[in-house]
């Protein structure tokens, strides 16, 4: 899942300023500057990372780190609900990213050798099974790794999710969680965004999650872990039905909306009839 068009800001531009002045803490301006991102993203407003800071920290703020929650009201104010998540962050991230938010973190700082303790927030906007790419503000690039690294880079246990304060009601956005009685009877969270079944401990995870969760558990129980013995392909058994991930088509074309790239098997696919004989 990617949201589509998400803007890579860079912290270290002199000009992107309000006052006529060069930024003056550019060099500690990676929380702003994420931010700023995010609230682009989601209204297709452009808000400069130095005034964000001068706003909530002053003018003489330099050479010195800021946090997310000083930045809560300015992106209210900008139709953005800015609020933190605690747990596994990873996770969390591709919840949020398959709900089209934007989610800011705090990891490792790689840019400050000499300052073990320093720490530098960046924002994930993409995924895939296993992997996540975040827009660093440092330069203005992407960084893509796989969960478990990123995990070893992270230095919060929280993150910081950017929605729109009114987002639009569509059909099937809302996905099913843990907390209804009847998936918390047959699954348990088991890390690296997947869910175990208790009842045969097959796997689900990934993008076949995601979509299984908006369709809100329809597909029943799964009867198999994650295939991938077709290239470019990752297919699943449930109760109900094969949920394929095919990001480039080559089974077939009508995708879940959304960005899940899953979908159903048909009755007649030429897999499914060769699957289940």
């Amino acid at each position: 899942m990617e949201l589509q068009g998400f803007p890579f800001f860079n912290q270290l531009d002199l000009w992107d300023t309000t006052d006529g002045r060069p930024s003056e803490d550019r060099l500690f301006l990676c929380v702003p500057t994420s931010i700023a991102a995010g609230v682009q993203y989601l209204t297709g407003k452009h808000l400069s990372p130095d005034a964000m800071k001068d706003a909530e920290y002053g003018e003489a703020w330099v050479n010195q780190g800021t946090a997310a929650s000083a930045f809560v009201g300015i992106c209210d104010r900008n139709g953005v609900k800015l609020y933190p998540r605690e747990d596994d962050c990873v996770a969390i991230a591709h919840e949020e990213i398959a709900r089209g938010h934007p989610v800011v973190f705090t990891q490792q700082d790689d840019y400050a050798p000499d300052h073990p303790d320093w720490t530098h927030v960046c924002v994930w906007y993409k995924d895939g099974p296993g992997w996540l790419s975040a827009m660093d503000p440092f330069g203005g690039k992407e960084l893509c790794y796989d969960d478990q690294t990123w995990r070893t880079r992270m230095r919060a246990h929280e993150v910081w999710v950017m929605a729109l304060k009114q987002e639009p009601q569509q059909q099937g956005e809302e996905m099913i969680t843990l907390q209804d009685p009847w998936v918390a009877s047959y699954f348990q969270d088991v890390g690296n965004g997947q869910w175990k079944c208790k009842h045969n401990g097959y796997v689900i995870g990934g993008n076949i999650l995601k979509y299984w969760r908006v369709m809100q558990g329809g597909p029943r129980l799964p009867l198999s872990n994650e295939l991938k013995n077709i290239a470019g392909v990752a297919y699943q058994h449930f109760e109900s039905g094969i949920i394929v991930f095919d990001p480039e088509k080559k089974l077939d074309g009508p995708q879940m909306p959304g960005g899940y790239q899953c979908y159903l098997l048909k009755l007649n696919a030429a897999l499914r009839l060769k699957l289940l004989g």
